[in-house]
């Protein structure tokens, strides 16, 4: 709060701020489902000190167009970008949230990854409810199609998860996953 009462107070005109997330919030599927989670609570708290916001993905090349996927159906990005900017157009964001090297950083061994990303923002994990920490995102409409064909017959509840996403999971036994 206190970063962006210095902001605004910086620009006391301005009416629409702009946001970059450098390197998005990893390049893994499963750490830009989890980031996007987080940040749909740290944009919350954006809105409620500015008039106007908009956040732009910041990804380097190679980037897997799944991820954007995840992201670019929120409300608050308003491009997922693969090239750099150059310098003046980094330099016209009001603000930065840098997610280089993210494995590296501070407590990201240490706490729940949703509320790793919620605390590299600058929020206390504790004081966002559980319901909002849960992963939800979008999925593009034939993938939808394609998934609701193969499992319209199964009874109950669905998990879905990629067996290839993680290490954990890479070395689950084929027929468990």
């Amino acid at each position: 709060a206190a970063q962006l009462h210095a902001l605004r107070a910086r620009k006391p005109e301005k009416q629409h701020f702009r946001f970059a997330i450098v390197n998005g919030f990893g390049s893994n599927l499963g750490d830009c489902t989890i980031g996007i989670t987080a940040f749909r609570q740290v944009a919350s708290i954006l809105a409620q000190h500015v008039p106007s916001l908009s956040c732009d993905i910041l990804f380097g090349p190679g980037t897997s167009a799944a991820t954007a996927d995840i992201l670019g159906y929120e409300p608050c990005i308003e491009r997922v970008l693969y090239q750099a900017p150059t310098v003046a157009e980094f330099a016209q964001y009001d603000g930065y949230f840098d997610f280089t090297g993210l494995i590296n950083m501070p407590k990201y061994d240490q706490l729940p990854t949703v509320d790793w990303y919620l605390w590299w923002c600058g929020l206390d994990p504790q004081t966002i409810p559980a319901e909002h920490k849960r992963n939800r995102g979008h999925i593009r409409w034939d993938a939808w199609n394609a998934v609701q064909a193969l499992l319209r017959d199964k009874p109950g509840k669905k998990l879905l998860f990629n067996p290839k996403a993680s290490v954990p999971l890479r070395t689950m036994p084929e027929d468990v996953a």
